[in-house]
């Protein structure tokens, strides 16, 4: 294998893929890189853990067609010392008899070069999978999405509800994450495909969570780039287990522009929102209040405290005002007012935790917020403007205790 190819566009891809692959794996083979000749002018940079799968497209200029698998930490710092110049060649060649893998990498850079030893391929994990087609949504607005639910991942979450929940529906695409205390969901117009047949959930992990919207945003080279979505099993349960038996994998793939993202999805059922979001449909109260004097009222009342934001907030609302207080019990007493459009039978007073509400407010990218509860258990919160809600966004908040 001989090729040239630009630093700098390797290393762009190296830094995605590196997601994928676990620097302390036990199977070495992991702990590295994949670069694979694919066709005439460019090759593939891949990495896997066996939990996620990264794969994206470079272009390179092919003498030679082959592949390899280097470490890939050790080739990150490579490219990273010879970034500022474009051309590397990188070449494969036989060790010596007696050494002790069979093949070596070179890499050369100018007058930079430095070689090193590649991992068998025969050890890189088989990662083949019936693909199937569910979904094309706008990589943007999947971004967006996603941003604007993660935010409620924790690490103290059961396993089954730590991650997001994708359910595809008729035109549209949910995706929810809880931590058992709040449930952020956004909506997507979607292109749904006609082989699904009903409404289909899959859930991701919380790291396959965390990394799709880095991933589609850096592939991402145009406003209406477009992210394929597909649901697949793999046809040999003991391909990705390296010859111990076990059951087909599900999976969940999202493809943007010649990048490929995978990952295992979590067997498990997501905890159902949707009576909850009925029963507030005609609410007992509901307020309505500027999103930006909000967040800079919780800051400045928690700020009294030992800035603590998982401490709890106090909400009492009346015509014409919200009043925003520490706990009763806390040795320090702070309040702060801000005007507020208010309807319902009487006063409400209810109480929240402070960052819940914060993080909401920081990511609604809205002017309003409307509060719509029954008696205070639990409330549903929703971005608004001038014309109303935000169909595409709604954020149950369970309340807290002082």
């Amino acid at each position: 294998m001989k090729i040239t190819v630009n630093s700098k566009r390797l290393l762009e891809a190296i830094n995605l893929v590196r997601f994928a692959c676990d620097k302390k794996a036990t199977i070495p083979v992991l702990q590295g890189v994949l670069i694979a000749v694919d066709a005439p002018d460019g090759i593939t940079v891949s990495a896997t853990d066996l939990d996620l799968f990264i794969s994206v497209p470079c272009l390179a200029t092919v003498e030679a067609p082959g592949s390899l698998i280097v470490p890939l930490a050790a080739l990150r710092e490579g490219l990273r010392a010879c970034a500022e110049k474009p051309s590397l060649v990188i070449e494969t060649a036989p060790q010596p008899e007696g050494a002790e893998t069979a093949a070596a990498a070179s890499f050369t850079c100018g007058l930079f070069s430095w070689r090193l030893d590649t991992f068998d391929e025969e050890d890189w994990p088989k990662l083949s999978w019936l693909a199937s087609p569910i979904a094309r949504v706008n990589a943007l607005a999947l971004v967006a999405a996603c941003n604007r639910v993660n935010f409620a991942l924790s690490k103290n979450a059961p396993f089954a509800i730590h991650g997001i929940n994708l359910e595809v529906q008729p035109g549209f695409i949910v995706l929810q994450v809880t931590d058992g205390h709040r449930l952020p969901e956004a909506r997507i117009a979607a292109d749904i495909s006609e082989s699904v047949s009903q409404q289909k959930t899959v859930l991701l992990g919380a790291r396959a969570s965390q990394y799709l919207p880095r991933i589609i945003k850096a592939a991402t080279k145009a406003t209406k780039e477009t992210v394929v979505i597909s649901s697949a099993v793999s046809p040999t349960p003991s391909a990705l287990s390296f010859g111990h038996a076990r059951q087909p994998d599900a999976q969940v793939g999202f493809e943007c522009d010649g990048v490929r993202f995978w990952s295992k999805t979590i067997e498990a059922s997501f905890p159902d929102a949707q009576p909850l979001f009925a029963a507030l449909t005609n609410p007992k109260y509901r307020a309505r209040f500027d999103t930006l004097p909000m967040l800079q009222a919780i800051r400045a009342v928690m700020g009294v405290l030992d800035r603590d934001p998982w401490n709890t907030i106090r909400l009492s609302f009346c015509p014409g005002t919200l009043t925003l207080g520490t706990p009763t019990t806390a040795t320090t007493q702070a309040t702060s007012q801000i005007p507020c459009d208010f309807q319902g039978p009487g006063p409400l007073s209810v109480v929240f935790t402070a960052v819940c509400l914060q993080q909401f407010l920081e990511v609604a990218a809205s002017p309003y917020i409307l509060f719509d509860t029954q008696d205070g258990s639990p409330a549903l919160l929703s971005p608004c403007d001038a014309a109303g809600a935000d169909p595409s966004y709604r954020y149950l908040l369970m309340p807290s205790r002082e």
